[in-house]
């Protein structure tokens, strides 16, 4: 009798196992690349296709990683981050720029001031 209970207990390892095992979940942005310059400038690369960035959060940590220094910028409801293509760089610089806020054809590269009003609201 207590070999057949461990025997069944044995078997239904993988069975309960693979009840607690979540779905692998990717990405949908990942910072490509941060310098540390003036301004400072922050590199994202959109995974997902059709990524709508709207409310999305970028924010600054003090250099130790420790202390929330403020300086959370969020991706404003204007329709350039409605649906990013898979494969779109993002070049983030902490300033007022608007260099390239086009995206479709070939072009998948954008290049904005998180200080831009239009594209980001800071807090």
């Amino acid at each position: 009798m207590k070999v057949s209970r461990f025997l069944f207990w044995c078997s239904m390892v993988p069975v309960l196992s693979a009840a607690w095992v979540l779905p692998a979940q990717a990405q949908s942005v990942v910072v490509n690349e941060f310098r540390n310059a003036t301004p400072d400038v922050v590199e994202l690369l959109v995974i997902t296709g059709d990524l709508n960035m709207q409310g999305m959060i970028v924010k600054d940590y003090s250099s130790s990683g420790v202390a929330d220094n403020g300086g959370a910028y969020t991706f404003t409801t204007d329709s350039l981050w409605a649906a990013l293509p898979a494969g779109t760089l993002i070049v983030l610089r902490k300033d007022t720029s608007a260099a390239d806020v086009t995206v479709g054809g070939g072009d998948y590269n954008l290049d904005v001031g998180l200080q831009n009003t239009t594209y980001f609201t800071a807090g």
